[in-house]
């Protein structure tokens, strides 16, 4: 086996890179492998196999189902609190529960750090394209940005 050059280390840095953000992507951000191939500039086959080796699907598919869970619980339980409360108005206790869960609620809004995240993303995504003389994928990345922007801001 041949020893690894300094550059090669790069190399196996950056395809690790390439491959997480990917990933995060597809199960976090659920884009589509086309638009994550576009947007990274990764042939399909390799994002296929990534996502196969990964297990992409179940990851993403765990995260939905989480999601679901947390808003059905959510939404029962305030449910309940609200018609407790409508029952007993002058009930402290309830009062303070119905408060509790419209604030959970409220948490679990993207915040503005995660929104600050993903735009620190998607510079350092350009800015990773144009180093690399990529100006064409760079363009294609700047279309999709706005369809991501436009589905977060949904998602939000």
């Amino acid at each position: 086996m041949a020893p690894i050059r300094g550059g090669d280390m790069s190399v196996i840095s950056e395809n690790k890179l390439k491959k997480s953000t990917c990933e995060q992507m597809y199960v976090e951000l659920e884009m589509s492998m086309d638009d994550i191939s576009v947007a990274m500039g990764v042939n399909n086959k390799t994002l296929y196999k990534w996502k196969l080796a990964g297990g992409w699907d179940d990851k993403r598919g765990e995260l939905q189902a989480i999601e679901r869970a947390i808003e059905k619980n959510l939404r029962n339980a305030l449910n309940k609190g609200l018609k407790a409360y409508a029952e007993k108005p002058e009930d402290k206790d309830l009062q303070s529960l119905v408060s509790l869960l419209k604030q959970f609620k409220e948490k679990n809004k993207p915040s503005q750090a995660y929104k600050d995240h993903i735009l620190r993303f998607l510079d350092k995504t350009t800015d990773f394209l144009l180093e690399r003389n990529m100006s064409e994928t760079a363009n294609v990345f700047k279309g999709c940005v706005v369809d991501l922007a436009e589905y977060l801001l949904n998602r939000a």
